[in-house]
Parts: C-alpha cells; sequence; structure tokens
C-alpha cells in the first residue's frame, strides 16, 4: 500500500456500496450506486477535528446578516429562494435562527406547519405554544416599543365567525392547576360584552357591548351600573355613599336629584 501523499490527475471511480474509510466496518465514507453517499461510524465536522455532535460546523464570527459570514443556511442562492440560516454571535452571547428569500426580504419562519405542539422550557407539551418556567419573575414579554402611543401590544382572538359568545379569552389557574378566574365573553347567544368571573360562565363582573356594568349578572341596559341582588356597603369614617352630578346648574333650575326606586307586590 502507498504511504506519504498521493497525488490524482483524474477522477477516482468508486464501484457501488464501496467505501474510503479505517475498515469497511468502521469509519468510513461509503459510495452507493442509487446515488448516495454516507458517512458511516464516525462524526461529521466542519472547521474543526474534534466534532462534539454526529455532525458540527464550527463557526466563531459574531455576523447576523443572513448574506454574509453565516455558520450554515438551506436553501436557495438566487433572488428570490427562501432559505434558512444558523449562526452564533458570541459578542452577545445567543445563537440565532432565521428565514429568508435571497437578496430580497425576510419571511416567516414556520413552525409544526402539519400540527402537534411546540415547548419551551419542557418536553411535554399540551397546547400550541407550551411555555414552563421556574423563576421568580415574568414568564414572557410581548414588548412592542417605538415610543409610539399607538402601538397595539396583543391579540386575542376567537369564538364564532361572528360573535364571542362565552369564549374563555383568558384563564387564571393556580400552580397545581385549579381555575381562579376567566376573562370571557358575556353572552351564550350573541355579543354580549366581557366578563370578568371567578367561576366561569357565572357572569360575576360584566362590561357590556356598549360599555354599561353589571355586577353578579349581566347589567340592564338602561343603566351605566347595574348591581344584581345583594349589598352594597361602605365602611368609609366619611361618606357612607357619594353620588357627584357635575353638571352645572343656574339659579332657580333643579339640580342633581337621587331616586331610591323598590318593587311593589305587583312587581
Amino acid at each position: 500500500y502507498q504511504t506519504g501523499n498521493v497525488q490524482f490527475t483524474a477522477n477516482i471511480i468508486m464501484a457501488d456500496d464501496t467505501s474510503i474509510g479505517i475498515a469497511d466496518d468502521a469509519e468510513r465514507i461509503e459510495f452507493d450506486g442509487a446515488g448516495d453517499i454516507s458517512v458511516l461510524g464516525a462524526n461529521f465536522s466542519v472547521g474543526t477535528t474534534s466534532p462534539m455532535a454526529t455532525f458540527h460546523v464550527k463557526h466563531t464570527t459574531d455576523d447576523t446578516d443572513e448574506n454574509g459570514n453565516v455558520a450554515m443556511t438551506v436553501g436557495g442562492d438566487a433572488t428570490g429562494e427562501v432559505r434558512h440560516y444558523w449562526g452564533v454571535n458570541n459578542a452577545s452571547n445567543y445563537a440565532y435562527y432565521g428565514a429568508v428569500e435571497h437578496a430580497t426580504q425576510y419571511v416567516p419562519l414556520v413552525l409544526q406547519p402539519n400540527g402537534s405542539y411546540v415547548a419551551i422550557g419542557h418536553t411535554s407539551p399540551s397546547y400550541a405554544l407550551d411555555v414552563k418556567a421556574n423563576l421568580e419573575g415574568n414568564v414572557a414579554r410581548f414588548w412592542n416599543d417605538g415610543n409610539d402611543g399607538n402601538r397595539d401590544v396583543l391579540l386575542l382572538q376567537g369564538g364564532a365567525d361572528s360573535a364571542v359568545f362565552t369564549t374563555r379569552f383568558i384563564t387564571f389557574l393556580d400552580g397545581d392547576g385549579g381555575t381562579v378566574g376567566c376573562l370571557q365573553g358575556a353572552n351564550a347567544t350573541s355579543n354580549g360584552g366581557l366578563a370578568l368571573n371567578i367561576t366561569p360562565d357565572t357572569n360575576d363582573l360584566v362590561v357590556d357591548s356598549n360599555g354599561n356594568v353589571g355586577i353578579g349578572g349581566n347589567p340592564n341596559a338602561s343603566y351605566l351600573l347595574h348591581i344584581n341582588g345583594g349589598d352594597v356597603r361602605s365602611e368609609s369614617s366619611s361618606f357612607v355613599l357619594n353620588l357627584y352630578d357635575s353638571q352645572t346648574y343656574s339659579a332657580g333650575s333643579s339640580g342633581a336629584r337621587i331616586r331610591l326606586q323598590g318593587k311593589d307586590s305587583a312587581g
């Protein structure tokens, strides 16, 4: 056998199912007549002689330019062709992954387009996006910054096509998964505003579609505030109940009025 360097001035033609390597049953590159080239029995690396995984690309350039010196890309290389790109930024201590239409624009990056779930922080997701953490602080942040008072932050969409009915937009649970309350639609037959409920579907505190408020049930459409049964109690050291009319009245005109109304035996 040959030792030292070997220089070829023509192609090396490999027969079907033959290999180059340590041995035919050890680290090798195998060629298959069907068009496959396989690295078998070994880790494969680019940029390092000490691969840390089955496939390892070593790249330490701090660059987030998808058209520049990134670690790896998969996809097209002509204008209008989409590709993925991966890289690292050691100076700022993060890794990145994105999608781009080459030399044109950034494009959406889609996860699980055919269904199933995505998890962050654990391995057993039960929802389309399932985020779990164990920390003293907030788990997630939605940040739409730009020093602009007209920027919106979060959109929740659900219910029927033309009405939300009693769709639960937010459900609050304790650490063991017990229901603490929910924010949901307030009308089982149409758009009836929103309800903040301790027990789902009970309409504990309701703001209807006209801005009227109901406590203990749906508002009465004739009143801004409707308390459905129960007592209203104040333990203030000053006024027990202060009803204030901000309208300015001229001398001799009728002033603010308070009406107390009960129901007689006839209803």
